[in-house]
């Protein structure tokens, strides 16, 4: 899960970057089974695949996906039949797809349920906090300081963790950051999903587009709306102040 939530991501990575994924094919191949190397241009083929298809991915997660896969934890249970598909590696990526979303709505879960024990102790409550952020935010954090890192956090997550900041004062934003940012998450809302295939996706979509062209001229209430773009401000904001911090090695956890 803490992978998902802080790893960078195919989306994020630089061309060199890209290049070194190429390199890794060779072991997710042989962790498989199948015994013949891969030429280069067939995990070039499989990195090209993976950076478009699976771009909120990153390489620690397919390696993560694969020993999933090994381990029989997964649903997709067929071989690779000596052949390294883009097809036996999507039904990989799929599979650990749902079993990572599982695990994130069940961690959530119990979390919630936790916390709505009856009068919970003062230490209880501690823990549960010292534990939530460990896995979403300090591990994850310290670990991009040591190996120079940028982490890109999910905008559910980042959005609670900025909430926290901002009350806590930790976090102070001027009005023009506030402009600038809820300008920003309108472009990004508003910018259609290549994945978009059918006409009830289109629709939705541009429905979209037009609630936040309304939200932006300050005339619509809609309720819905303006939480999704304050949700994506403010995610964008923290990814951007929480990669300053690594660059000054703050101490993250002394502003919680």
């Amino acid at each position: 899960m803490t992978l998902h939530t802080c790893k960078l991501k195919f989306r994020n990575y630089s061309k060199d970057q890209a290049e070194a994924i190429v390199k890794e094919f060779n072991k997710i191949s042989l962790s498989v089974g199948i015994n013949e190397p891969l030429s280069f241009e067939v995990a070039e083929a499989l990195t090209r695949f993976c950076m478009v298809e699976f771009k909120d991915f990153s390489l620690s997660e397919i390696f993560e996906a694969v020993s999933k896969y090994n381990a029989g934890r997964l649903d997709f249970k067929n071989g690779a039949y000596q052949n390294l598909s883009h097809k036996f590696i999507g039904d990989i990526l799929t599979a650990y797809r749902s079993y990572r979303n599982k695990a994130l709505a069940k961690y959530k879960m119990e979390l919630e349920n936790i916390k709505e024990k009856v009068e919970p102790t003062e230490a209880e409550l501690q823990e549960i906090e010292s534990e939530y952020l460990q896995k979403v935010l300090y591990k994850k954090y310290n670990e991009a300081i040591e190996k120079g890192l940028f982490l890109v956090i999910e905008d559910e997550i980042a959005f609670d963790l900025f909430v926290r900041l901002y009350k806590n004062g930790s976090i102070k934003l001027s009005s023009e950051d506030l402009s600038d940012f809820k300008h920003k998450a309108i472009q990004i809302l508003a910018k259609p999903d290549k994945a978009i295939l059918n006409k009830a996706d289109l629709k939705n979509i541009n429905n979209l587009i037009k609630k936040l062209a309304l939200v932006e001229r300050g005339n619509t209430e809609d309720k819905d709306t303006v939480l999704r773009i304050r949700e994506k401000a403010s995610s964008l904001y923290f990814n951007e102040w929480i990669n300053k911090q690594i660059q000054l090695k703050t101490n993250i956890k002394e502003l919680f």
